[in-house]
């Protein structure tokens, strides 16, 4: 998971998010709709304007689900200097192999400081959301990345 809930700053008016890393070999058919369906009956599951499945479940809480081929693990180190987690046990939800950990374990630590910002001092990084890294828009967000979860029962 990450977004506001990871670093403890998520309130009734936040979203939830998570990254998902699911088998090479099951991702082409691993059913999106019918795994968030058994985490809470789901009103609506669409792609959003910016590439995002998104889930509004029944119960008002909105989520952002990004789905990535365990081959692309790795690129969880890539988000260094934009993403940060307060601790491993706060960004990795489950990881049966350990891979998702030894990768998410140099985001551990504080926000990453930037020079600029507003008055051309040190400035809290915007972090970037994690499909956001891996296009050209690269555009900063409000979220802070937390990374977990996997297929149940694979």
């Amino acid at each position: 998971m990450f977004g506001s809930f990871a670093i403890d700053e998520g309130d009734a008016f936040s979203d939830i998010e998570f990254a998902l890393f699911i088998q090479d070999e099951r991702f082409d058919t691993f059913p999106q709709h019918t795994w968030l369906q058994q985490i809470h009956p789901v009103a609506a599951y669409f792609i959003d304007d910016f590439g995002h499945h998104t889930a509004l479940f029944e119960n008002g809480v909105r989520g952002e689900f990004h789905f990535m081929r365990a081959s692309e693990m790795s690129v969880v180190e890539s988000w260094k200097g934009y993403a940060w987690f307060p601790s491993l046990d706060a960004a990795v939800v489950l990881d049966r192999s350990g891979e998702l950990s030894r990768y998410a374990s140099v985001l551990v630590g504080g926000p990453p400081e930037r020079g600029g910002g507003c008055g051309g001092g040190a400035a809290r990084a915007e972090p970037y959301e994690p499909d956001a890294l891996r296009s050209k828009r690269a555009q900063p967000w409000r979220v802070c990345t937390r990374l977990g979860l996997a297929q149940q029962g694979t």
